[in-house]
């Protein structure tokens, strides 16, 4: 039996954008696209974020370093608290 389902792909800085005010929780398992995630969305989206947890993978071509993601986040304000297996939590220095 085929199907046909329909749906529409958005960014998730679109997602953020279309959301109103501060989210609380963002849960992030996309299989390797956290970088591309991390690199396309402006940093006053991350802001908006109170706590992110995300299962981090390598990077799928090896062009960036799962460190240098989480000194990323650092950056943009979280704090990364590893779990003893994934995922990763961060939660907004406040």
């Amino acid at each position: 039996m085929e199907s046909n389902i329909r749906f529409k792909l958005r960014a998730f800085s679109e997602v953020l954008s279309s959301l109103p005010g501060d989210i609380a929780l963002a849960k992030i398992d996309i299989e390797g696209a956290e970088y591309e995630v991390l690199a396309s969305t402006p940093p006053e989206q991350w802001k908006r974020i109170q706590a992110i947890s995300l299962e981090l993978h390598d990077h799928p071509e090896g062009k960036t370093l799962p460190a240098d993601f989480m000194a990323r986040m650092v950056d943009l304000g979280f704090k990364v608290e590893q779990e003893t297996s994934f995922p990763i939590s961060f939660t907004a220095n406040s």
